[in-house]
């Protein structure tokens, strides 16, 4: 069977990886574009979360491109993300698309349904194999997002066209077919060592950026983002990776010794419960980037959600006592490069000023 899922960062390699080994043949999610998100958002409801939209308008492509099934996550709490395959079910089988689908449950809250659907895909694969398979994909999520770390600590610290996030694409291509941990890592380091020799200038401020995990991950939601800022010569520090999510939301909450602790720990004079998606890990983001040595932190989410337009609420009092900066921005199928892009500018020279001040720079006269 031809089997796809939704386009998230990078996990097409990982997840895609996983799912051949097993036996499936995978149609692979195409790049999120302009018609990607129109498709979405004209079959799906009005108010529905921009993810939503834009992995359905994704599934729609991958299934016009012969998928004949559809692998999508689960979830629980106030974050509407645990119904999207529900929804997306129904509204492709009213299309008129004819297709099974296999929604993961999480493992910790459902471990009956989540081994049913692990159990079908599996696809008679021994489990000795599918543990092998994991352990193997995972590690190479996490060596593509470590190299995407550095990406984003080299990107500014160029001089004249920036050449790191192309660096980081070819990697993107030439680990994906690898399935020798050993190899990925010696790619690793060699993509490492070509990124570091770029750095040249020191960037001039240093951002963290966080929100809720599809548009910080999905560079094609967040209208590049990090890309724009590494031009403008600022240094981001991404708060969600795909690898860590996976190892703190999956693995973890399975083991409750295991569970991290020092989100609440932070977060807790300010919002003291967990309140869906990442909203409280949103505030004790930010709680502590000033202590961290950031200049300023950017939020991102999509219009209509209900953990980030609390957190929102909540950062701006954390903004001024620890006397951080905080841009937020709420995205949907709406946003324009060219506002986004404005806003950016503007902020950084915000921040930029400040600095300046803070360090006693005279600015003007």
């Amino acid at each position: 069977m031809g089997i796809t899922f939704p386009r998230f960062g990078t996990s097409h390699v990982s997840i895609g990886n996983l799912l051949h080994w097993m036996g499936h043949d995978v149609i692979k999610p195409p790049k999120i574009t302009e018609n990607t998100i129109a498709v979405g958002t004209k079959n799906s409801p009005e108010l529905a979360c921009f993810p939503l939209k834009i992995t359905t308008g994704s599934f729609i492509e991958a299934l016009d491109n012969g998928a004949d099934s559809i692998l999508m996550a689960g979830g629980v709490g106030p974050c509407r993300f645990g119904y999207y395959g529900y929804l997306q079910k129904g509204a492709l089988s009213q299309m008129g698309y004819k297709f099974d689908s296999y929604i993961i449950e999480p493992p910790a809250r459902y471990p009956r349904q989540a081994y049913t659907t692990i159990n079908k895909l599996r696809n008679k694969t021994p489990w000795h194999k599918v543990i092998s398979y994991v352990y193997i994909a995972l590690t190479k999520q996490k060596y593509l997002d470590r190299l995407h770390q550095v990406t984003l600590k080299t990107a500014p610290r160029e001089m004249g066209e920036i050449k790191s996030f192309k660096i980081y694409e070819q990697f993107v291509k030439r680990v994906e077919p690898i399935k020798d941990v050993e190899f990925i890592k010696g790619l690793y380091d060699h993509y490492k060592y070509k990124l570091e020799k770029l750095q040249k200038i020191q960037p001039k401020a240093r951002i963290k950026f966080l929100g809720e995990i599809y548009l910080v991950c999905e560079p094609a939601a967040n209208l590049y983002i990090e890309e724009k800022l590494a031009k403008l010569g600022v240094e981001v520090e991404r708060t969600i990776y795909l690898g860590e999510w996976f190892d703190g939301h999956v693995l973890k909450d399975m083991i409750p010794i295991l569970k991290e602790k020092e989100t609440a720990r932070l977060a807790k004079a300010y919002l003291d419960q967990m309140v869906g998606g990442h909203g409280q890990e949103t505030v004790a983001q930010t709680v502590k980037a000033k202590d961290q040595g950031f200049d300023g932190v950017i939020q991102v989410y999509p219009f209509t959600c209900t953990p980030e337009i609390l957190a929102q609420g909540i950062i701006s009092k954390v903004s001024k006592d620890k006397k951080i900066p905080v841009l937020t921005l709420s995205l949907d199928e709406h946003s324009a490069q060219a506002g986004i892009d404005t806003r950016l500018e503007a902020y950084v020279d915000l921040i930029c000023q400040k600095k300046m001040q803070s360090e006693g720079v005279k600015l003007y006269g």
